[in-house]
């Protein structure tokens, strides 16, 4: 029930709170990715974990059906600039407003801290995401394209 969500603030000591996502994450891009298959299956947590906690501020948000998580949004701060780091809410709960409460505070907690601007990168595969971050007013600001060696 949508009643029963709940949207918690994580220390950095919690992070490993939000794996088991990520992980869905990570898998749900590998099926999606054309091109890059391969690159997303040797993605690790461990080492987005440690490059993650590398940041000067780091804000966690773990949403949750009862007790069980269903989403989460990383944001971080780096040399003055924010980031939406990683977004994800579980396909069954998704359309509940879940990613909408978790990028609004995320980019509250942003402007809140002072950040000159706040970027994300969307993964090749998953565009149709595009409309759901520019109703938050980002827009595409470069095309980077990756060649990935077998």
């Amino acid at each position: 029930m949508k009643d029963k969500i709940s949207i918690e603030i994580l220390p950095t000591e919690q992070i490993d709170l939000i794996q088991p996502l990520w992980e869905d994450l990570r898998r749900y891009l590998q099926e999606r990715s054309i091109h890059f298959t391969n690159h997303m299956q040797r993605l690790s947590f461990e080492k987005r974990k440690m490059g993650l906690l590398e940041k000067e501020a780091l804000h966690l948000l773990l949403a949750k059906n009862n007790a069980t998580p269903v989403g989460y949004c990383v944001s971080a701060i780096e040399d003055g600039e924010g980031m939406i780091e990683s977004l994800f809410v579980s396909s069954q709960f998704r359309k509940w407003g879940i990613g909408e409460t978790l990028i609004r505070n995320s980019i509250k907690w942003l402007e809140d801290e002072g950040v000159q601007s706040i970027s994300l990168n969307v993964s090749s595969g998953n565009e149709q995401v595009m409309a759901f971050y520019r109703k938050w007013g980002f827009e595409v600001n470069l095309y980077k394209l990756t060649k990935v060696n077998p």
